[in-house]
């Protein structure tokens, strides 16, 4: 498993321990595209928070469909061959790089937790829907004793101490927000 977020790339292509998940922002995968149209690396994308749209993640999407349609050997080709546009050359042509190279279609998930499903279900051809129904649980807000006036770690640290004197069953939810809260977090809950 590795990420792709700006210049950090922890992933390894090639080798001993090829990463076969990638968790990767949304301008990563779309610069990825620019030399991969076909997206040849991957067999499943998904696609997550797509109610959280913009510029970007509209020309992804976009770019993803022409892939999985071109890596797709059930798509029409009698389409591809009546139009005689630069937009349809170019899908037959990565329609036969595809088939060229012998890659298998391409499964794209969408997922949201606010999604318009119809638009997505009419964008992607033979799209299915699932859907799985959400639970809320109740959320309490603390706050510290005194006034605090230290970094958000340390702050956090302070609430779940004096919650925990409380002899009552706590569930605590806590993003570490960087690489460096980790460490100093655990030591003060052991």
């Amino acid at each position: 498993m590795g990420h792709r977020v700006r210049f950090d790339d922890c992933t390894d292509q090639n080798g001993k321990h090829t990463t076969r998940i990638i968790y990767a922002t949304d301008g990563m995968l779309l610069r990825e595209t620019m030399s991969d149209p076909l997206l040849s690396r991957y067999n499943v994308i998904v696609l997550d928070e797509a109610h959280e749209r913009s510029l970007q993640t509209d020309v992804l999407f976009g770019i993803v469909k022409r892939a999985m349609m071109a890596r797709n050997s059930s798509s029409n080709e009698k389409q591809l061959s009546k139009k005689d546009d630069l937009d349809s050359k170019i899908r037959k042509k990565m329609k036969d790089r595809a088939r060229q190279i012998g890659l298998p279609p391409l499964r794209v998930i969408v997922m949201s937790a606010t999604l318009d499903v119809e638009t997505f279900q009419a964008f992607f051809p033979k799209a299915i829907m699932i859907k799985i129904p959400g639970r809320q649980f109740p959320v309490q807000t603390v706050y510290t004793r005194e006034p605090e006036e230290v970094c958000y770690s340390h702050v956090s640290i302070i609430v779940l101490i004096q919650e925990r004197d409380c002899n009552q069953f706590w569930t605590f939810l806590y993003i570490l927000w960087c690489i460096y809260c980790c460490p100093f977090f655990s030591q003060y809950l052991q």
